[in-house]
């Protein structure tokens, strides 16, 4: 994200006041202007007990059901068993505690614009910061980024299910649920080479805003739906972008007043300029190949597992022409980028366009294999049938 990074600002929250100095220090590199405030977020404003566990990375507005912390479990990223010590209390202590909604409601001092993108690590308090952010999730958030659990681990601890049934309500969809990897737990010390893997019991999840909601609700649509195709690009979720670039094409003259810097402007209008440009091939739909209830009902025998490839051709070029398929088929079969893979690469997104490129590959491959226009070189790749293509020409 190197090339856009100085087009964001961060902003970083957390109530232990310990850590806001190694904060700063790990941030420091960062391009973007960054922000790093010493506030604790929650569900609504005034005070509230926080509850400094030995691990750091555990405290939280709410303590860990004593049946949770009696265990040990191996933690890869720093080498140590979390054992039961690293789940105690070291310090209660009561601190003043504010909402999102109030901090960009003016009634806390802030510096900061409101969020476009939200993520949220807090412990088991994201269900209460998502409570406490009713007008931003309205008006400004696109994306949500939050741990969830998928077990209770504290008290009054809400499951991912909830999570996901608060924000549905306001608009936003889960597109990814990433559960963390987790050891095993044991209520005794293990010795090396006897540990195994454990329930996942939490996880990362990812919501966008529905197209028509930033449209409804923010004051500046179109400049929030490419803001918002740029994140999902990033998470490379382009389904979620391709419904975003979508609706941007109902007001064109919004989007030419949204200026191309910042940068990730820039990209998501080349993006969408490309995108429109590239050829109209398709997979086959499911419809041909069963076209019938009778061949749906027997899709499982073997004859009808690889229907009559003449049939499938036939069916399949009444809706794409064959001559812009076959103009068109080296483009999108080679093995070097194109189109919107060269743009991702361009502006450093490398991981992006490894994934088009691959899904590419897939999905024409998949498509040769099934019209017959399928080969293997004397190496063993595949490669395009160029002899059954011109005598299925000739055919007709």
């Amino acid at each position: 994200m190197e090339a856009f990074e100085k087009d964001m600002e961060s902003v970083l929250y957390d109530a232990d006041q310990s850590c806001i100095e190694a904060i700063i220090h790990s941030t420091r590199h960062l391009a973007s202007k960054t922000v790093v405030l010493p506030w604790l977020i929650g569900g609504v404003t005034g005070e509230a007990d926080f509850y400094i566990t030995g691990d750091r990375y555990a405290s939280s507005l709410s303590k860990i059901l004593p049946e949770k912390s009696a265990y040990y479990s191996y933690t890869l990223n720093f080498a140590w068993d979390c054992d039961p010590e690293s789940y105690q209390i070291d310090e209660k202590v009561r601190l003043k505690m504010t909402t999102l909604d109030d901090i960009y409601d003016g009634k806390t001092p802030q510096e900061t614009l409101p969020p476009d993108f939200l993520s949220i690590d807090a412990e088991g308090a994201e269900f209460d910061i998502l409570s406490g952010a009713k007008d931003l999730l309205v008006r400004h958030i696109i994306c949500i980024k939050a741990e969830v659990a998928f077990l209770p681990f504290r008290e009054n601890h809400k499951m991912v299910h909830e999570v996901q049934a608060y924000l549905e309500k306001k608009g936003f969809s889960m597109v990814d649920l990433t559960p963390f990897r987790s050891d095993g737990k044991y209520p005794r010390p293990l010795p090396i080479g006897l540990r195994g893997h454990g329930i996942d019991g939490f996880g990362d999840a990812l919501f966008f805003k529905e197209g028509d909601r930033i449209v409804a609700g923010h004051l500046n649509p179109a400049a929030d739906l490419i803001k918002g195709a740029f994140m999902a690009i990033s998470f490379s979720k382009f389904e979620t972008a391709h419904g975003y670039l979508d609706l941007l094409k109902k007001y064109p003259d919004a989007v030419a007043a949204v200026p191309d810097e910042p940068s990730y402007a820039r990209f998501v209008k080349e993006f969408a300029r490309i995108r429109d440009r590239y050829p109209r091939i398709f997979p086959i739909p499911f419809s041909i190949i069963f076209p019938t209830l009778e061949s749906r009902k027997n899709r499982f025998q073997e004859s009808l597992e690889q229907p009559d490839k003449g049939r499938l051709r036939e069916a399949y070029f009444r809706q794409i022409d064959f001559q812009d398929f076959k103009k068109n088929l080296p483009v999108i079969f080679t093995g070097t980028p194109i189109g919107v893979e060269d743009l991702c690469l361009k502006y450093g997104l490398t991981g992006q366009a490894e994934i088009l490129m691959e899904k590419r590959h897939q999905q024409i491959i998949g498509l040769l294999n099934r019209l017959g226009f399928l080969a293997k070189d004397e190496e063993g790749n595949f490669v395009i049938d160029h002899q059954a293509l011109l005598s299925y020409e000739q055919s007709f």
